[in-house]
């Protein structure tokens, strides 16, 4: 958090998207739980499939993707209510997938694959600006954060070497009766040598997700003996992989009644000079990706 005496900038913080915004946005779809690393020549990330709307609060519309690749060996994340926005008044449909997939088109034009992940990073970042303007014009500055809201890429640079940008979704709140706007972060992952691991999401879920996976709790006991019952046949090389992923699982399943995160989990891989692999995916996620 960086405090002035003018405002105050809250990176990785929400943009409050659960919330019915009359005249302005008629849908917004929220929740998520997802993980993801870059480390020892290999980039992942896991998330659920759960839209969470407003309006029909106990409608499960468990369809959503997530994670979709932009090219055999480019794929691009998301969490938190950045997912979807409709308008139904112009009929206009904004989701982060579809900037996503704009934005790596924009950007076809750079040779060199690093540079292109971090520009068409920062393109979606400018494009995801003005729609989270419009929610925070109407959202109270005294909210709590609930998500942890980002984008992210993973790419291959140059030399084969997967590589993963993030764009940390943020909110600026002027300390006088200025509305409250929306920036965003640019950044490498990982931030640091022991900050190999990251989520993004609803809080709660993500502490179920740590939970599994530093295996103290009961139920994180018996899901762990779990795990290794069923890995049993599968690569080693994808063992931490599953790991993660059955992390993100096990965050839904005892999750419960939580109508934010829901769904069948999608996973995919991207190792040193190869293309990206899924682990596992939802068979109608296929049609979002990008052939550009």
């Amino acid at each position: 958090m960086i405090k002035t005496a003018a405002l105050t900038t809250i990176f990785i913080a929400i943009l409050y998207p659960l919330t019915f915004y009359k005249n302005v946005m008629e849908t917004s779809s929220g929740g998520t739980i997802l993980t993801f690393y870059n480390e020892r020549g290999k980039a992942f990330a896991a998330a659920d499939s759960r839209f969470y709307n407003p309006i029909f609060p106990n409608v499960r519309d468990d369809t959503g993707c997530k994670i979709i690749s932009l090219s055999n060996n480019v794929f691009f994340f998301y969490s938190g209510g950045i997912a979807e926005v409709r308008n139904a008044r112009n009929e206009i449909l904004t989701s982060a997938n579809i900037l996503a997939v704009q934005s790596f088109k924009e950007t076809s034009r750079l040779n060199d694959p690093y540079f292109r992940l971090r520009e068409t990073a920062r393109h979606w970042g400018d494009l995801m600006k003005p729609i989270a303007n419009q929610i925070l014009r109407i959202t109270p500055k005294d909210q709590r954060p609930s998500e942890v809201q980002l984008g992210g890429f993973g790419g291959l640079d140059s030399n084969g070497t997967p590589k993963m940008i993030l764009v940390s979704m943020g909110v600026t709140v002027f300390d006088d009766n200025r509305p409250s706007i929306s920036t965003y972060e640019i950044s490498e992952w990982p931030s640091a040598p022991n900050l190999l691991q990251g989520f993004g999401g609803v809080i709660t879920a993500i502490e179920d997700a740590n939970e599994f996976l530093n295996g103290a709790t009961l139920r994180a006991k018996q899901a762990n003996i779990l795990f290794n019952q069923t890995f049993g046949g599968k690569p080693i090389n994808d063992r931490d992989s599953y790991l993660w992923t059955a992390a993100i699982e096990s965050a839904v399943r005892w999750g419960g009644k939580n109508p934010f995160i829901g769904g069948k989990v999608d996973a995919v891989v991207l190792e040193n000079g190869k293309d990206l692999r899924w682990i596992q995916r939802k068979q109608s996620c296929y049609q979002e990706d990008s052939t550009h």
